[in-house]
């Protein structure tokens, strides 16, 4: 029987750029975990961090193992999301199968879905998303602030400014939309920028507002963590802002 497995959910190899430079000598690197309110910070190795059994396992009937990972769907956020949604999916059509006294035939198929939701998942979004993302234009901004970028447990974020305008059910910011753009900091001192701005290209050095403003971003979208160099962090960081004038929630009577 083969044993379970401790997968990295964020490879270790991606969080040793925000080791802290400080790091006692003898002292195994460590990252600054600090919990997405701010009131809770820890130092702990990348190899110790964000992992979860199994994550990735896909059970073969001989009992051995194939692995597959992105960025973007690897975290435990997606696999809770993905979980739900075919779970939600195989339940409807046992139910329809059920009412219409309908041999299972469909369902076999939800059900063998629904067992490996974030690795199906994960294998789809392989197959969907690189061949939009490759004709955006790609960028590297760089900084030489002291905090630097920061990242998360859920560090690839797709976001429109112009979600505010639109219904709650439609805040989905899709890659084909004028205004999308895609963010992965790629250590303290870069981070890959992916927009439609087909003049934003190369290496961009950006002023530490830009900065604090895409940190802001990544604290908002992280699920419980972000990731820093240092314990420092920034009040700009945690302020909600406030609710546009033009937002959809203001123009509803």
């Amino acid at each position: 029987m083969a044993r379970k497995k401790a997968q990295h959910v964020i490879p270790q190899s991606y969080l040793k750029p925000w080791c802290d430079p400080q790091t006692p000598d003898g002292m195994e690197p460590y990252v600054w975990l600090i919990s997405k309110d701010g009131n809770t910070t820890r130092k702990r190795s990348p190899n110790k961090s964000f992992t979860e059994t199994d994550m990735y396992t896909i059970r073969l009937p001989d009992g051995g193992r194939e692995f597959v990972a992105a960025m973007s769907v690897r975290t435990k956020s997606q696999q809770t999301h993905w979980q739900e949604t075919f779970d939600h999916q195989h339940r409807i059509v046992t139910q329809l199968e059920q009412a219409h006294g309908a041999p299972p035939r469909t369902s076999l198929q939800t059900a063998a879905i629904s067992a490996h939701a974030h690795q199906f998942a994960i294998a789809n979004v392989l197959a969907v998303m690189p061949p939009l993302l490759f004709p955006m234009s790609h960028a590297v901004l760089e900084t030489d602030d002291e905090l630097g970028f920061i990242t998360s447990d859920r560090p690839c974020v797709i976001y429109n400014p112009d979600m505010y305008k639109w219904p709650p059910m439609y805040r989905n910011p899709g890659l084909g939309l004028e205004k999308t753009e895609v963010t992965l900091p790629l250590s303290p001192r870069q981070l890959l920028l992916i927009s439609h701005h087909h003049d934003l290209r190369g290496y961009r050095p950006v002023p530490a507002a830009l900065v604090d403003e895409i940190n802001r971003r990544t604290r908002f979208y992280c699920e419980q963590v972000f990731v820093s160099w240092t314990d420092k962090k920034r009040p700009v960081w945690f302020d909600p802002g406030q609710k546009p004038a033009d937002a959809w929630e203001n123009r509803q009577t």
